[in-house]
């Protein structure tokens, strides 16, 4: 098939490109990542349909909250625009975000814990959306952590268990993925996935089917999955489906204008 094939070229191709940023750039560390970042992004804006921009930075919250410096952030570029956009690292307002993305080299204990601490903070955000010119049809954002090496994959599914099991599927991650080896799906993708909207055909179904049972006693909450030169394009299809799924955003400006301040007079 040729999407097949033409996935399996690239993820041999972002392999080759981070293997060359590792030799370039041996003795300078943060070289190494920044650069692993732009394979990255450029790879998600050459792939991704026009209206997802891709971009790095903050996301802030009306109420003040920011999260953690994000690698990169997937935005609904058609009815929003970040603040400071001229800058390397620009401000995302939360409403406007559909992905957090956290690129490691390396996939093992340390950088999964950083990782789903920064998820976390991300997933808490408070999020109040605009109407125009439609309410989104999914309130969630997802977050993503990339590799592009890691330790065995029983390790790592150890590792992320002890890490992810203490959470709310709501503030989980909802992608690992190293593109030429594993893809791992959970939390609040995983059980759109699995469980449906709320509200939709699917889930009334399921709940009417099994009308004492959790989502969490229905279906396992975790999909660990060796893919091999595999792992992106399922990747990709996921998320597009999902991105094309979650509808439009917008910020309301106004629930980030400071409700006392003056700011000015009429005449």
């Amino acid at each position: 098939m040729v999407l097949d094939d033409y996935y399996s070229y690239l993820s041999r191709n972002l392999k080759q490109k981070s293997d060359h940023v590792r030799t370039a750039f041996r003795t300078h560390n943060p070289s190494v990542g920044e650069n692993r970042e732009v394979i990255v992004q450029e790879f998600l804006k050459e792939h991704l349909p026009f209206a997802f921009g891709v971009d790095t930075g903050l996301i802030l919250s009306e109420d003040g909250e920011f999260s953690n410096q994000a690698d990169l952030v997937v935005y609904d570029q058609l009815y929003n625009s970040a603040l400071y956009p001229t800058m390397l690292n620009k401000l995302f307002l939360v409403e406007s975000v559909y992905a957090m993305i956290e690129v490691k080299t390396h996939i093992n204990r340390e950088t999964i814990k950083d990782a789903i601490e920064k998820c976390v903070r991300f997933k808490k955000l408070k999020r109040s959306f605009s109407g125009v010119p439609s309410y989104p049809k999914i309130n969630d954002s997802l977050f993503i952590l990339w590799g592009f090496e890691g330790t065995s994959n029983e390790s790592i599914k150890k590792n992320i268990l002890e890490e992810v099991d203490k959470l709310s599927i709501e503030i989980q991650p909802d992608f690992i993925i190293i593109p030429d080896r594993i893809l791992i799906s959970m939390g609040s993708y995983r059980k759109l996935s699995k469980y449906g909207m709320e509200g939709s055909p699917h889930r009334e179904a399921i709940n009417q089917q099994f009308p004492d049972k959790k989502y969490e006693e229905l279906f396992s909450p975790y999909l660990f999955s060796d893919l091999g030169q595999n792992s992106l394009l399922n990747f990709i299809v996921w998320l597009s489906s999902w991105l094309h799924g979650a509808g439009t955003r917008s910020v309301p400006l106004q629930s980030y204008l400071e409700i006392d301040k003056e700011y000015g007079y009429q005449f």
